[in-house]
């Protein structure tokens, strides 16, 4: 708070209610009541774990990701059910430590929305680690047991353990927040529906963060919530750049993203190809001991821009920045051709990549003529 202080931010504690448009009611503590009258409400509630009702969360051995952090002691196994990126960080953080770990994914890959090739080194680098990873295996049922608990998957198999962690899915938090007096009805999943410029349909109402749902990244809803402070006060220079937030996901190995995945660009009918630098022909990735990081470009094959980027390996999520700020100014495949980096260095990788990708338009283009 003390940062708020300095901003000039009154801090205020207590229960908020919109009662209008342009009024804000505040239920303290201390069971008073103070209304503020305000031109714009900025919603930020985030959003808590998805709990079926047919799950006994009271039960020791069954917990959500909140639950986890309360736990006394580590656990002597677990198995997650849910491969979003909260259960596979968890999965890996657990496996690290030694613990036998199952993660159970209803879909047939983990955290659909990454680059296919990437999430495939992914799974196989957590199954290297131990991980015993099931995907396309629903649960059919979560139960606490003396001790123990377990997931019968659909088929009939048991895994039991020490700790069930449910991860699949978050619930926005948007119940009693006096939405309906200003015609914003969230969804079945409490999550609230904005525009490119996270204003809700009331124009006085601005959401951001967990509450709109993805990606619910740290680095994503800030820089929601700085955009949308930025259109209330018709400030109007970061609207490319919120077109460009990257993403960082804390697997080991970690991964970054920025742009359009190679998949995507495909649905989009877009014209690119692909460049990969990989972290074993990289000096740098060498002497850290990366033998399975990749640094993937996706360059649109008419205009040479760069549009997409996917790393895994050693600080992918530092590394996703430069392609970051190389598509949110519009640069051209020569602009990594052309850079002098650091030797050695995991940046040179975009430099590798540049000149694979340089070779695939050569070859396309020659496709193209004969």
């Amino acid at each position: 708070e003390s940062e708020m202080d300095r901003a000039g931010v009154e801090v205020t504690h207590g229960r908020a209610v919109l009662e209008g448009p342009n009024t804000v009611a505040i239920h303290r503590p201390d069971g008073t009541t103070d209304r503020v009258r305000t031109e714009f409400t900025l919603v930020s509630t985030g959003s808590r774990p998805a709990r079926p009702d047919w799950i006994d969360f009271d039960h020791p051995h069954l917990v959500d990701a909140d639950g986890l952090l309360a736990l006394e002691r580590m656990p002597r196994s677990i198995t997650i059910v849910g491969g979003g990126v909260i259960g596979s960080e968890y999965a890996c953080i657990f496996a690290e430590l030694g613990i036998p770990t199952t993660l159970v994914e209803p879909r047939n890959g983990l955290m659909r929305f990454l680059d296919e090739e990437i999430r495939e080194r992914l799974e196989s680098a957590m199954v290297e680690t131990g991980i015993d990873l099931r995907l396309g295996r629903k649960p059919a049922a979560v139960k606490g047991g003396d001790g123990h608990a377990v997931v019968e998957l659909d088929g009939g198999e048991r895994i039991e353990s020490d700790i069930v962690l449910w991860s699949l899915g978050r619930q926005g938090n948007a119940a009693n927040l006096g939405l309906e007096c200003v015609d914003v009805v969230p969804n079945d999943r409490g999550l609230i529906s904005v525009d490119a410029e996270y204003r809700t349909n009331c124009p006085n109402v601005f959401a951001a963060g967990d509450v709109i749902g993805f990606p619910a990244l740290a680095s994503t809803s800030i820089e929601q919530g700085r955009v949308a402070a930025c259109r209330m006060f018709d400030i109007d220079d970061d609207r490319a750049l919120a077109e460009t937030v990257p993403m960082g996901i804390y697997t080991i190995p970690a991964v970054g993203h920025v742009g359009v995945t190679l998949e995507e660009a495909g649905e989009k009918g877009l014209d690119v190809v692909v460049g990969r630098g990989d972290f074993r022909r990289n000096a740098r990735g060498r002497m850290l001991g990366d033998d399975r990081g990749l640094l993937k470009l996706v360059v649109d094959r008419q205009s040479e821009r760069v549009i997409g980027c996917s790393v895994i390996g050693e600080d992918a999520t530092e590394l996703v920045h430069l392609a970051q700020f190389a598509i949110s100014t519009g640069q051209r495949l020569g602009w990594f051709e052309q850079a002098c980096f650091n030797y050695p260095s995991l940046t040179s990788l975009f430099r590798d990549a540049a000149d694979d990708a340089r070779v695939a338009l050569i070859q396309a283009n020659a496709r193209t003529a004969a």
